[in-house]
């Protein structure tokens, strides 16, 4: 494994960490900041209705073009961060695409065997 780099990047309002392997240019890592904590108020406020959390969909892209060699897991799977989710072959060797977050598979948005071009939205999960 290559020198790894981190950054910050904030997409839409959100900061995400971002890990990048400086040999391949394959992501190495991706999560997002968690929100600063909200001053605490001096006086207990009066209850609220909960509301359900909006689940946020995240788009699983390739880094580099390649094939997809296999796709392991189904629309509705749900997936741990870290998991592998399908395997891309780019330049005659096989690279695991990993889940960046914890949740429920989406879409898929490719098949076996499709090629797919540098940064093509993979799968969704939510």
């Amino acid at each position: 494994m290559g020198k790894v780099t981190r950054y910050k990047i904030e997409v839409d309002g959100f900061t995400y960490q971002v890990s990048v392997e400086d040999e391949s240019g394959c992501v190495a890592a991706v999560s997002k900041e968690a929100p600063a904590a909200a001053p605490r108020q001096s006086a207990p406020e009066a209850p609220k209705a909960v509301r359900p959390q909006k689940r946020e969909r995240l788009a699983v892209n390739t880094m580099m073009p390649g094939r997809v060699c296999s796709i392991l897991v189904q629309v509705g799977d749900e997936v741990n961060e870290g998991d592998t989710l399908l395997m891309l072959e780019a330049m005659k060797m096989e690279s695991p695409i990993y889940a960046t977050k914890s949740g429920v598979i989406d879409s898929i948005e490719v098949k076996t065997g499709d090629n797919v071009a540098a940064g093509q939205v993979l799968l969704n999960i939510l």
